[in-house]
């Protein structure tokens, strides 16, 4: 038997760019799957650090069905939604890891799942081993719908997180949720994940 490796953050690096655009490809994602989770009420927070152009983190937030199964999430070219799939959109399982091409650290929080997904090491990574964590908290403590946090430091992430809000505003205004808000404030002092 031959074993194959795939270098995962050169195979990520040489899709990502192809399949989304930029930011605004990636908030559309994210927004897809908040519109087929049935959510009536979508939110953007973004995090400012000193600066008006110091980005800490950005969170999406809905209140959907949430993710019952983080496998779906998290499992290349697998799409969970079935019958909610129509011509128009076609989802193919890679919309969630188009968050991984924008941000150094992603943290979806749903139901009684978090999944941390340390992008900045899986972009240079051979495996996921270690990049990609799955936590299940106690009964009780659930989050409704589903939450992702995205945050980075640098240029690139500089650039993209102040394209979210924009590109959050430009594109709730064609979805069917019955409200739509985003917020910015500032953040320094905080605890950020």
């Amino acid at each position: 038997m031959t074993t194959v490796s795939v270098d995962l953050g050169r195979l990520l690096g040489a899709v990502s760019p192809r399949l989304y655009s930029g930011p605004g490809s990636v908030i559309s994602e994210l927004l897809q799957n908040s519109q087929r989770a049935g959510a009536g009420r979508v939110e953007m927070t973004v995090c400012r650090g000193d600066k008006w152009d110091d980005v800490r983190w950005v969170e999406l937030r809905d209140d959907g069905c949430g993710l019952s199964d983080p496998s779906a999430l998290l499992d290349v070219a697998r799409s969970d939604w079935g019958a909610l799939d129509d011509d128009e959109d076609e989802p193919f399982g890679m919309g969630f890891w188009s968050t991984a091409a924008v941000a150094d650290l992603v943290v979806v929080e749903s139901r009684r799942w978090r999944v941390r997904v340390d992008a900045l090491r899986l972009r240079s990574a051979l495996s996921l081993d270690g990049v990609v964590e799955v936590s299940e908290g106690p009964e009780g403590d659930e989050v409704p719908g589903f939450r992702v946090r995205l945050s980075g430091s640098g240029d690139a992430w500089r650039e993209s997180a102040l394209l979210f809000e924009s590109a959050f505003r430009d594109l709730v205004r064609y979805m069917p949720f019955e409200s739509a808000a985003s917020r910015s404030w500032d953040c320094v002092g905080l605890f950020s994940v």
